[in-house]
């Protein structure tokens, strides 16, 4: 479903990723895991097109999409759920989810109304707290229920390739593995998923394959069970050897 081959890009000056390649089919999950700084947030904006790729291509369903825009990679289906949530607490829970399905209005035309009625209901049904709370801002919920309503206004968008940066970032470890039992009930659906952490645990237990990223390189890369019982992954994150 997703390709990308010897993708290089930054910020300025600053190389940020160099010579990545990485492949994903459908149906599958990516962890894409490794310590802070090194290049995983910038891979997934990579992909969804805010960050320009400075060599290289990225490949979605056999097509070559280096140089459409985030909106039209949006249109396409490949939708970025973004480190810090990104509400819009102002809004109702239910606005919020609404625009959400934005991506959908050109294609559905006349029906876009009814995707949105739909995605509604799907929403709901997930995550039946927003339900209940669906006329109250989004800058009420919590930091759990904001992520969920994150996860929930990039379903509103129907995507085939959901990437997820850092979804667990500031939660509690309750709150986490309800985001996670989520993404597992997701995967069980069959959505395709990439999914970027700092901790591994959780990922790698959600993962079909697994990444390791160091300094904008690939450093390693396996099922996610295999790195799992690896004994050595601290090596990978750091560089360094383990006793």
């Amino acid at each position: 479903m997703l390709r990308l081959e010897n993708a290089a890009t930054g910020y300025g000056r600053i190389r940020v990723l160099d010579s990545l390649a990485l492949e994903l089919g459908e149906g599958r999950v990516l962890a894409v895991i490794g310590p802070n700084g090194a290049g995983k947030s910038t891979l997934m904006r990579a992909m969804c097109g805010s960050v320009p790729l400075w060599d290289g291509q990225v490949l979605y369903e056999g097509t070559d999409i280096t140089r459409l825009s985030a909106e039209a990679r949006s249109e396409r289906g490949l939708i970025l759920c973004p480190e810090g949530r990104r509400i819009f607490s102002s809004l109702s829970i239910e606005e919020n989810l609404m625009l959400g399905a934005t991506p959908l209005r050109g294609q559905l035309g006349r029906s876009f109304a009814g995707a949105v009625k739909d995605g509604l209901e799907r929403a709901y049904s997930i995550f039946p707290i927003l339900k209940e709370r669906r006329q109250n801002s989004g800058g009420a919920l919590s930091g759990g229920q904001q992520q969920m309503l994150a996860i929930a206004r990039a379903l509103m968008a129907r995507p085939k390739l959901l990437l997820l940066d850092e979804p667990s970032l500031g939660l509690s470890p309750k709150m986490a593995d309800d985001v996670y039992a989520t993404l597992h009930l997701l995967k069980k659906q069959g959505l395709t998923i990439i999914v970027v952490e700092e901790a591994a645990g959780r990922p790698l237990a959600l993962a079909d394959d697994a990444i390791v990223m160091r300094n904008g390189c690939i450093v390693r890369r396996d099922s996610a069970e295999k790195l799992r019982q690896s004994g050595n992954l601290a090596s990978a994150y750091l560089g360094v050897e383990t006793a």
